[in-house]
Formats: C-alpha cells, sequence, structure tokens
C-alpha cells in the first residue's frame, strides 16, 4: 500500500518549491504562444486538405458542427468548426452534409465564393454537396 505521507517525510526534497522562472522570462513566453494561437485561430483550421482534387471548400462563418457522409451513409467529417475553419469536400458523387445551421456555412467552388449552404437556422439533413446541385442554387 502507497503512504503519500511517510514518502515525503522520507524525502524532504520532494517538498521544496519548485524553481520559479524570472517574470520577464514568463512573459515572453506566454506572450508567444497566445500570439501563435492567435494566428491559428485567425486563419482557421483547414479539415480535408489532403483531398488535392477537391472544387468544393466549405467555410465556416461562425461555430457550427458539420457532418458530412457519402453516398452510403458512412461519415466522412463529423467536427465542430470554428469560425474561419474551412473543410475540403472529396470530389464524390452523393456526399451530403448535416449541421444544425445552414445560415453559418459559406461554400466555394473553384475557389470562387457562392453563398451559404442554407439560410440562418435552417437545419441541414441531407443537403446535396454536388457541384450540380450547388450552382442550380445560386
Amino acid at each position: 500500500q502507497y503512504d503519500s505521507t511517510t514518502y515525503l517525510q522520507s524525502n524532504p526534497s520532494k517538498l521544496a518549491a519548485p524553481e520559479l522562472r524570472p517574470r520577464a522570462q514568463c512573459h515572453r513566453y506566454v506572450t508567444a504562444e497566445v500570439t501563435n494561437l492567435m494566428r491559428t485561430h485567425a486563419a482557421g483550421r483547414v479539415f480535408g486538405a489532403d483531398n488535392k482534387d477537391a472544387r468544393l471548400v466549405i467555410k465556416a462563418l461562425a461555430p457550427v458542427y458539420l457532418r458530412v457522409e457519402d453516398a452510403r451513409g458512412i461519415p466522412i467529417l463529423a467536427q465542430m468548426l470554428n469560425t474561419g475553419d474551412t473543410y475540403h469536400v472529396p470530389n464524390r458523387e452523393g456526399m451530403v452534409a448535416l449541421s444544425r445551421d445552414g445560415g453559418r456555412l459559406a461554400y466555394q467552388i473553384d475557389g470562387q465564393d457562392k453563398g451559404v449552404l442554407g439560410p440562418p437556422g435552417k437545419i441541414l439533413v441531407g443537403e446535396k454537396l454536388d457541384i450540380t446541385a450547388l450552382q442550380a442554387k445560386i
């Protein structure tokens, strides 16, 4: 049986206060780390970057959950997107989107902004992500 009191009494060095860094060193470290996080957030995360032939890119305009399924109903992406995050949709037939708010998801076809997947607040269920269907929406 482990007894922490006995361990600490027999190892008094474990009770010593940790070494503290000078305040200036801590400030520089925290500032650099926070700056890097802000850059990452401002640019947004990129999902599906390995889909090199993707013609359709979905971008979150506000925090929103997005699920993308293939023609067989198998989830390809299930992710909470933050503002600025993008998803490069695989260039395959039968892809569909499910989301709680289509108005928070903008999309691009071949690098050109085309609009949003739905009106604000519209729940998307089986929204076709075929290029032809989306172009007909415009």
